[in-house]
């Protein structure tokens, strides 16, 4: 069963509410950074943030966006038919959020589909079992 990208970032939001690890107004700020890929204005990584929110010893809604962004993406990989990464990452036709780096793409991507040069792009097809 093909999974859009919505679905996605909704299912593992849904995840990330109900395992009681993230302060829920944090997980809901989160979701709006992920459904309007609103560009960070902090250095983020998953276990890292500058925001003054992390730096007082929080879990920012930064860190949990891009937590839901990496889980989403990898989830999509197991389903998509297309994702097209050339400065943007693009599944089954549709842009996915602009918050997940290309180069983080491309290692979840590799590990689970076969990439093709299309155009100076790398496609990745899901070959089916």
């Amino acid at each position: 069963m093909k999974t859009t990208i919505k679905s996605a970032i909704f299912t593992q939001y849904n995840k990330a509410r109900s395992c009681g690890a993230f302060d829920a107004r944090r997980c809901n700020r989160s979701i709006g950074i992920l459904q309007h890929g609103q560009q960070r204005p902090y250095h983020t990584t998953i276990t890292t943030c500058d925001c003054p929110d992390s730096l007082n010893g929080h879990i920012c809604k930064h860190r949990i966006a891009l937590a839901i962004a990496y889980r989403s993406f990898e989830q999509l990989c197991k389903t998509a038919y297309s994702i097209v990464i050339n400065g943007k990452i693009i599944v089954d036709g549709e842009i996915f959020s602009s918050i997940l780096d290309t180069a983080t793409a491309h290692k979840i991507a590799q590990s689970r589909l076969t990439p093709r040069h299309v155009n100076g792009a790398i496609a990745y097809h899901y070959e089916g079992n």
